[in-house]
């Protein structure tokens, strides 16, 4: 059934249900992330795929009217869909992210890994990628990008136009990777005191804010896309989410 995305309407406090289960239009294996593209929703899902949803004017009937599903995941530029994915083509793990074109559906490939990662990761399979997994979070100006990481502790500032990474990693991913010889397979966890840095992240034009805990105690970070520190804000409970408007208000 329906349930994957969900939207309320706050005038008629009606509740709607889209994206079915399954590997057909608009139906997902699992959903990944969600962004706004002015009056657009882009749900990230798997397989991979960008369902793209277009905000009615008119929401008598539904909030949500589909418009079209993108062969690739991620977050949605202006003419390119921005993802973290591995080149299958490539021997090794060499790059960290594509840009898809919606205008000629070519692929390319960019941004370099950080080089001071003492684990040594198999060729020939995702698990460099795995172990750098994290989240991507676009500008409202969709001129920078915020990449912040899972199993390390840290972040990238990320610039489209130009195809540039720049690391702002305090520890590297905390992981093992364990060759099963029963599958002939790699497979990467988390160590067993492996720390999560960033749990959340909101961005604006100006800066960006990220949400961490420790000892029970809540901080939100604020910095400019320089990565210059501006702000620290504390919170003595757990705060698992954060909403920041535009103007900074949150």
């Amino acid at each position: 059934g329906e349930g994957q995305l969900q939207t309320y309407d706050i005038c008629s406090k009606r509740q709607e249900f889209y994206l079915k289960s399954g590997r057909g239009p608009f139906e997902s294996l699992h959903v990944n992330s969600l962004s706004l593209s002015g009056d657009t929703v882009n749900v990230s899902v798997l397989p991979d795929a960008t369902c793209r949803y277009l905000i009615a004017e008119d929401r008598s009937e539904n909030c949500l009217v589909p418009l079209s599903m993108e062969p690739s995941e991620g977050v949605f530029l202006n003419d390119e869909i921005l993802s973290f994915k591995r080149n299958p083509e490539a021997v090794q793990d060499s790059f960290m992210f594509c840009s898809y074109s919606l205008l000629d559906s070519t692929r390319s490939y960019w941004g370099l890994f950080p080089d001071n990662d003492e684990i040594k990761y198999p060729e020939y399979d995702e698990s460099k990628h795995t172990a750098y997994q994290g989240d991507l979070y676009l500008s409202p100006d969709r001129g920078k990008a915020l990449f912040v990481y899972y199993y390390a502790i840290g972040f990238d500032i990320l610039d489209p136009a130009s195809q540039s990474n720049e690391h702002y990693i305090s520890k590297t991913p905390q992981v093992t990777v364990k060759h099963v010889e029963e599958l002939n397979a790699n497979f990467v966890r988390g160590t067993e005191r492996w720390q999560r840095g960033y749990a959340e992240a909101q961005v604006t034009d100006s800066c960006f804010y990220l949400l961490c805990e420790q000892n029970g105690t809540s901080y939100v970070l604020e910095y400019d896309w320089e990565a210059a520190p501006l702000r620290l804000f504390c919170f003595e409970e757990k705060i698992r989410n954060i909403f920041v408007t535009s103007s900074g208000d949150y």
